[in-house]
């Protein structure tokens, strides 16, 4: 599934084989979906009897363990003298020590029965992640109460990587006791940001049919100016910012941007505050509900997004950024994206027409990449790119594109020798040759569309060929979400085996409309509704399995394009 750990593919992004109880504590809690989530992954464990207790505190050796198992670190020796042989957490206390993960609090003591602080964990999360050779970004702490700090460059680190955030009141609480709630969420941030720095290039690069022409152009440089003062900027008619006096604070910023007609605002030499523009993803970024929010964690997660990542901006602030993604609006970090004035926007994605197909150029990392989403809307003109925000609205024409919305719980018209006739003609030495009496015994079993299972199979897997599907029979990167995909990536006795388990998860877990599920609506989608909101970080991870789909039915008679309504986003 090329995750990021725990809902990610094409970046990518968790697939835990669960669903909530109404009878435990977990089920409904702001924390559900992460404490699930390492629960599964064998790095948080319960009480039993449907017992987590997410609102109690966290030791310094529990968390110090639950860093350790989220590493897969190997078993080490705790040096530390209050920590005996005969402590339950010996092992992982010494495994995270060797690491240099956990350091003690000097004369050979570790404390470990003394609840942690929030700032303590951000010290072991910046740790592990520097473990794994990263090296984060020190991101600028805008915190009311950031001078009590004791920790300030860890800090500094993990809110750059989006690991810890403050509250809506601008509060970081350095010395609050951490929840076991919220540790789940800071080590599940962890392994996101650890899995999208680690991401190897794609094993099967799509060539566009054409290159489109990056420009070359250097962005303008503001001038020099002190780290903290703010100044606004006008762009003249070729493009060059005229800058204005510095002032001090945000407050006199504002007024200022009040009394000029100005494009941009520096703090420093960055970008806070622009007019027009684009606000794009510097990291793995999570989109906040904007009408709610939780003091400790800046809000409720609603999904999140991969880096790169082009969303509209709605409205600039200080601590959030108001955005819109594929019909989705919500809030995100400031610090976690990066402004884009219109005048200094070097690309942009765009859809465009060729020989009837739809093709969607995405602008990621200074370059172009491309993939075929469908079938071309009439009101397109050959050649034409148009830009859209949700790949349906095109100016003032919508067309939503049929397997992007068709219901997963269908069937498809194409026969399992059908399907393996397709495969051999588009790659003659697959190894998905062979495995269409399976997708379809799939699609029978479990209501899941065979069609769908083979296109996300060749997604996933790049036609079988992938390292993890090669080694451990697994199509569809099953668990392949923390730091070692390689090694955690689930094994499976035969493919046959592999597309069993991932239909009846996919199921149970993102086609079903229960509580405890992943349920967004039963269709590929995107982040404004189906499984694309939590299954991917890749914002278009629906419309490129869609695409595959639309490729197969169009390559082998169209009996299955428009043949059912599709689902209203």
């Amino acid at each position: 599934m090329k995750k990021t750990w725990l809902l990610a593919a094409g970046l990518v992004l968790a697939v835990p084989v669960h669903a909530g109880a109404a009878n435990d504590d977990v089920s409904g809690h702001y924390f559900e979906v992460e404490i699930r989530d390492l629960e599964e992954a064998g790095i948080m464990n319960g009480y039993g009897n449907g017992q987590f207790k997410p609102d109690q505190n966290v030791t310094r050796a529990e968390f110090a363990a639950f860093v350790s198992r989220s590493l897969s670190l190997s078993k080490g020796e705790a040096t530390f003298t209050d920590v005996s042989e005969e402590h339950p957490l010996y092992n992982e206390v010494g495994a995270a020590a060797e690491a240099g993960i956990v350091r003690g609090i000097g004369d050979d003591l570790f404390d470990p029965k003394r609840f942690i602080t929030r700032e303590e964990m951000a010290v072991m999360l910046d740790r592990a992640v520097q473990y794994k050779d990263i090296d984060p970004e020190a991101a600028e702490l805008t915190f009311l109460d950031k001078d009590d700090i004791l920790y300030p460059l860890n800090v500094r680190h993990t809110v750059a990587l989006g690991i810890v955030a403050g509250g809506k009141d601008g509060m970081f609480r350095p010395k609050d006791s951490a929840t076991r709630g919220q540790a789940a969420t800071f080590i599940h941030r962890m392994l996101e940001a650890i899995a999208v720095a680690e991401l190897p290039e794609p094993e099967e690069p799509i060539t566009p049919p054409e290159e489109p022409v990056t420009p070359e152009e250097e962005l303008p440089d503001p001038p020099e100016t002190s780290s903290d003062a703010y100044r606004t900027a006008t762009f003249d008619s070729e493009g060059q910012p005229q800058f204005s006096d510095e002032v001090n604070s945000w407050e006199e910023a504002l007024e200022l941007l009040g009394d000029k007609d100005a494009d941009v605002l520096y703090k420093g030499d960055q970008i806070v505050w622009i007019a027009d523009g684009l606000a794009v993803s510097k990291g793995l970024t999570y989109i906040y509900r904007e009408e709610e929010d939780d003091v400790a964690l800046g809000g409720q997660q609603v999904t999140y997004v991969a880096p790169g990542t082009e969303m509209k901006l709605l409205e600039s602030g200080q601590e959030r950024v108001h955005v819109m993604l594929q019909g989705l609006k919500g809030s995100v970090n400031a610090s976690d994206i990066a402004l884009l004035p219109t005048e200094l926007i070097p690309g942009q994605s765009y859809y465009k027409e060729r020989d009837g197909f739809l093709w969607h150029y995405i602008y990621v990392n200074n370059k172009y990449e491309a993939y075929l989403y469908g079938e071309a809307p009439s009101f397109f003109d050959e050649g034409e790119q148009i830009q859209s925000w949700d790949g349906a609205t095109f100016e003032d024409e919508t067309y939503r594109q049929y397997f992007s919305y068709m219901p997963l719980r269908s069937t498809t018209s194409y026969s399992a020798e059908e399907l393996d006739e397709y495969v051999a003609s588009q790659r003659p030495d697959s190894p998905l040759i062979g495995l269409g009496e399976f997708f379809k015994d799939a699609e029978e079993t479990y209501d899941v569309n065979a069609l769908y299972l083979l296109a996300h199979a060749i997604h996933e897997s790049a036609w079988g060929f992938s390292q993890i599907a090669q080694e451990k029979n697994n199509l569809y990167g099953l668990r392949a979400y923390d730091v070692n995909p390689g090694e955690n990536a689930l094994a499976f006795p035969s493919v046959e085996a592999n597309i069993d388990f991932a239909a009846k998860y996919i199921s149970e877990n993102y086609l079903t409309d229960a509580e405890g599920t992943y349920y967004n609506g039963g269709y590929l989608g995107n982040k404004n509704g189906g499984m694309n909101v939590v299954y991917a970080s890749d914002p278009y991870w629906g419309q490129k399995i869609a695409g595959y789909m639309y490729r197969a039915d169009k390559v082998m008679g169209e009996k299955d394009i428009h043949q059912l309504d599709m689902i209203s986003q």
